[in-house]
């Protein structure tokens, strides 16, 4: 179902389309001369006849003129073009210009610890992801022998790829929840690396960051890992995505920022 967010883009990007064909079909007929192709009908064969302003008839074209009743049909063409577009535009620009947001509006006058408990009826994607990175959780805890790997915001990692990929979700303005416990149709309880939201879409993402493929132990516990989450109905390129590294091909920001906007577009 089309969210009221994606009409309202839609929208938004029809109306600049609509001005930048406007603006090319202006440009094609600076030079076109003033007048009107007319064309009437005989049945068998068509007649042209190229009507300047003020005539009622016009000049008669002949069939071996054919270039230039080209030339006046596609002017023609495109003056409707232009007209019709700039009627569409204006519609959308009057629409989005008097649009108010209703169900936004009743929802804002609540203060944020009654929204907390509120189901609103319609919210922007912003506030959606909001409400989504600040839903509390329990993430895996944290062995005392494990090493502490900060990232700019202060949240405790497992590792130095880590710090790097989450500095790439911000960037990026990517939500994501470190080690959110995930429960799989088993009912085994797991922790993805990094939970997703697309922003787009309002769908979850699981993102797995597998940082000692030259380890064989390694490789095979996290494989019966995956094979677990696609029991569950998590696969990869649909609900899932992996990085992974190896001591000498080491993880870098550049990969992990073009594996994530290839994937969220």
């Amino acid at each position: 179902m089309l969210r009221k967010n994606d009409f309202l883009l839609q929208l938004r990007c029809r109306s600049y389309d609509l001005e930048k064909l406007i603006e090319q079909k202006t440009k094609l007929l600076k030079n076109a001369p003033e007048g009107k192709l007319r064309i009437i009908n005989k049945g068998s064969f068509y007649q042209y006849y190229f009507r300047q302003r003020g005539e009622k008839e016009g000049g008669y074209l002949r069939k071996d003129n054919m270039e230039k009743i080209y030339a006046y049909a596609r002017n023609d063409y495109d003056r409707a073009v232009i007209a019709a577009a700039v009627k569409e535009q204006k519609l959308i620009e009057t629409f989005l210009d008097k649009y108010e947001e209703p169900f936004l509006k009743i929802y804002d006058k609540y203060p944020d610890e009654i929204k907390k408990i509120l189901n609103p009826a319609d919210i922007t994607d912003e506030e959606y992801a909001r409400r989504w990175k600040t839903k509390p959780y329990k993430g895996k805890e944290f062995d005392e022998a494990d090493p502490v790997h900060l990232t700019a915001n202060g949240l405790r990692v497992r590792s130095k790829s880590e710090v790097v990929i989450i500095g790439v979700l911000e960037k990026l303005d990517i939500p994501y929840r470190y080690e959110c416990p995930l429960k799989l149709s088993s009912g085994e309880i797991v922790h993805p690396d990094f939970t997703l939201l697309n922003k787009k879409t309002r769908e979850v993402v699981y993102y797995e960051h597998l940082g000692k493929m030259d380890e064989m132990g390694y490789v095979a516990y996290n494989l019966g890992r995956l094979k677990k989450m696609e029991d569950s109905g998590i696969y990869l390129g649909k609900n899932l995505i992996i990085t992974y590294e190896t001591k000498a091909d080491p993880l870098n920001s550049g990969k992990v920022e073009r594996m994530l906007m290839s994937f969220f577009g």
